[in-house]
């Protein structure tokens, strides 16, 4: 007996897979805490008349106090023709002089964290030139500001986090989301020793040199790549170093800065990072830093910070690492341009952690991360993964976990279902081709899937990435004969900036009285869609969308019984149709034979069975007829479309 089978909404559950537990990670209120100051401030909007090419960055630190003196050769070329140039300093800092060619220039430093040089003469477009820097001061510290003096076990640690208006506290530099300084090197003059305790600095790229100077420790860290001011970082403490070799393109080095009290601990949680990186690097391709290093320093906030090449670790959590990971690809490497496509960081570093469960625990736990995902996301009925307008200097809704993060890892997952996996990854590999070293819009991720695909995708991200909310999926279906089934698809999208949205959907065929399966996925395209399913055995229960690969609101399924035909005689499917047709006869047994002719009268198949499936591959596009011969010596003549 066939029964009605009804799947409700699922409600919001905190599910655990593999000794995984799916709940908020602690570095997504981290980050919600550093927005606080950080979407508070903002760049100053005369920094873009130069393109910001290489700093050379001297600082002395004490990790005991936080004053700190700094001297830095800034080099650029101006985009048009001038003599003034202005960087990010905070007027919490004092500048003792700028020197320009050897020679001291004019220079004023104002309340909007403003330093304004002038030069002696104008320079042309694209010359390149320097000035140097000479400052101090005490950069400031909230709490969660950009530059931290605290301990650990009793011992003094620095660190600083910067993203992305911060960098400006302690270093001048060019703040903003639209240029990269080409490279960088940070030298760091510090305590050798402190109560005993030797000091170890460190930085962004590798170390080329460390030596001594009188009582101080000078650590030369040298970065060649394009690196924002945000991801530029630097700590001090009484760090213990161990490395791990991963890579399998180039190895390369992953160092460890722990703090020694906690080295048992991270020594057996980071030997993941190998496995890890080797699984990104086939995915994502080559790791963009692999001729330095990649690294984790710990500090003293939960959560991480994935500054270019040594992310900053406040635990050792495999997913922390895999996120933080990821980061380097998406969020480094390639950057989002501004808050609204915050999703093209965290979303891609979240769903890196899903891979992550794919990868190391199997399809179930990825199945327990979708069904959590899925569970969370649809709490917000009425929003998109685009961040829009005064949403941007709201904490709360750039750093979402179900919008930016979750939401954000979901439609990846979802164009992964529609393309395949092949071709997802390829698309990521030439999202970051397109985009490297640079910043990026949704628009420009779009771009990549169009390129790859060949396909407009206009519908998938205005449903998806930027329309609000998800649909409803209600399924009537019915049974033909032999073993086919009429299944009628409708949706109800939960909000009304979307009207359909489109989607492949799985539909899954069972049985209460064996455990065979049918799976089949169909592209559903517009409401009251109907799909006619030749499945290989007799079913009596029907899922939609069973594996949660759909970011949706509760199923409903019905079994209306056996097919009403409501008068029809002979149902063709599809129309128009593109490579298969399927042809339904009610009174089949009446039926000798069936033929295929053009409008011509000429016959292309013959001798066709009913209710079967019919191959058109070989047809070009056009009308023809699908012609009955009965039993009684009458026929009948059917048109179909060939697509």
């Amino acid at each position: 007996m066939l029964r009605f089978a009804l799947l409700l909404l699922l409600t919001t559950i905190i599910i655990k897979a593999n000794g995984q537990s799916f709940k908020e990670p602690e570095y997504v209120g981290f980050e919600r805490m550093r927005a606080q100051k950080k979407l508070s401030g903002q760049a100053s909007l005369n920094t873009g008349n130069f393109d910001w090419v290489y700093q050379r960055l001297h600082l002395q630190v004490d990790p005991r106090n936080t004053f700190l003196s700094g001297e830095t050769a800034v080099y650029f070329s101006f985009n048009t023709a001038s003599n003034r140039i202005v960087f990010d300093l905070s007027s919490g800092l004092t500048v003792h002089s700028v020197t320009y060619h050897g020679q001291p220039v004019s220079f004023s430093h104002n309340s909007q964290d403003e330093l304004i040089v002038t030069l002696p003469a104008q320079v042309a477009p694209g010359v390149l030139d320097s000035v140097h820097i000479n400052y101090s001061g005490n950069p400031a510290n909230s709490g969660l500001g950009s530059y931290t003096i605290d301990t650990h076990n009793g011992v003094p640690v620095l660190w600083t986090l910067s993203e992305p208006y911060g960098a400006k506290d302690w270093w001048p530099c060019k703040n903003d989301l639209t240029d990269k300084l080409d490279s960088i090197d940070v030298v760091l003059e510090y305590p050798a020793e402190i109560n005993g305790e030797t000091m170890q600095g460190v930085s962004n790229g590798i170390l080329v040199n460390e030596y001594m100077s009188g009582s101080n420790k000078i650590s030369h860290w040298r970065h060649r790549h394009p690196i924002p001011a945000y991801l530029v970082a630097i700590a001090v403490t009484n760090y213990v170093k161990y490395t791990h070799q991963a890579g399998i393109y180039t190895p390369f080095p992953v160092d460890n800065y722990v703090y020694p009290e906690d080295y048992s601990y991270a020594a057996s949680s980071t030997p993941v990072i190998v496995s890890l990186m080797n699984y990104f690097e086939e995915k994502f391709g080559e790791y963009p830093y692999s001729d330095e290093k990649y690294g984790h320093a710990q500090f003293g906030w939960g959560g991480g910070m994935e500054h270019t090449t040594v992310s900053f670790m406040g635990s050792f959590g495999r997913g922390l690492q895999a996120h933080e990971l990821a980061h380097q690809w998406f969020g480094d490497e390639i950057t989002c341009g501004s808050w609204s496509d915050i999703w093209l960081n965290e979303g891609f570093a979240t769903y890196a952690e899903a891979l992550t469960q794919e990868h190391l625990d199997g399809d179930y736990a990825f199945l327990q991360w979708r069904i959590y995902a899925n569970n969370l996301i649809i709490q917000e009925p009425h929003e998109s993964v685009y961040v829009y307008g005064n949403d941007t200097l709201d904490v709360g809704r750039v750093f979402s976990w179900r919008l930016s993060y979750l939401k954000g890892a979901m439609v990846l997952h979802m164009l992964r279902f529609r393309t395949g996996d092949s071709v997802f990854f390829d698309i990521l590999q030439t999202y970051r081709n397109l985009r490297r070293n640079d910043f990026a819009r949704t628009d420009d991720f779009k771009a990549a899937v169009e390129q790859v695909t060949g396909e407009n995708y206009d519908e998938f991200f205005n449903d998806w990435v930027y329309g609000k909310g998800y649909p409803f999926f209600t399924a009537r279906w019915a049974l033909l004969p032999a073993n086919t089934y009429r299944v009628e698809l409708q949706q109800t999208p939960s909000d009304a900036s979307v009207d359909f949205f489109e989607t492949p959907v799985r539909l899954r065929f069972s049985s209460s009285s064996h455990t065979q399966t049918y799976d089949t996925v169909v592209n559903f395209t517009q409401n009251n869609q109907v799909f006619i399913i030749n499945a290989d055995n007799a079913y009596d229960q029907l899922q939609i969308d069973p594996d949660f690969e759909i970011i949706r609101g509760g199923t409903q399924v019905m079994f209306t019984g056996n097919f009403d035909w409501n008068g029809e005689e002979i149902i063709i499917f599809p129309v128009p149709a593109t490579e298969y047709i399927r042809v339904f006869h009610k009174n089949a047994d009446e039926v000798q034979h069936m033929y295929i002719f053009d409008s011509g009268g000429r016959i292309l198949s013959d001798r066709l069975p009913a209710n079967r499936i019919i191959d058109i591959r070989n047809l070009s596009k056009g009308v023809y007829f699908i012609g009955f011969l009965y039993r009684n010596g009458t026929y009948q003549a059917v048109p179909f479309l060939k697509n």
